[in-house]
């Protein structure tokens, strides 16, 4: 048997312990109600579709023609400047640089079709 004192303090316990619950239960609530905002809801009109996909067919080979094409000559202006007898040890003729200057240039225009930028 419980004494008096001990059956308020338990009641007293179960009241607080039910309050908690409903307010946890309302937090919750409140919680499942709100949007998330990690997560974006859009619906894509047909219209969105077919511009995206007309994008995908003409940009896509574009994109991957200008890309052959860079390293190709990325390729080509590199071999061509360690060929012909290069010596580390020397400065640079002013050929090898000459065609050393476009590889700047080719490399942002790599990194663009690649969308970096």
């Amino acid at each position: 048997m419980l004494s008096r004192k001990e059956e308020v303090a338990k009641e007293q316990s179960d009241a607080a312990l039910q309050s908690l619950r409903e307010q946890n239960l309302a937090a919750i609530h409140q919680l499942e109600t709100l949007p998330n905002p990690f997560v974006y809801y859009r619906k894509f009109t047909f219209a969105d579709n077919l511009r995206d996909f007309m994008f995908g067919i003409v940009l896509v080979p574009i994109r991957l023609t200008i890309i052959v094409f860079c390293l190709v000559l990325l390729g080509l202006c590199s071999k061509a400047a360690i060929s012909f007898g290069y010596d580390p040890m020397q400065p640079m003729t002013w050929w090898r640089r000459l065609i050393l200057t476009p590889r700047p240039f080719l490399t942002r225009v790599l990194l663009f079709c690649f969308g970096v930028w």
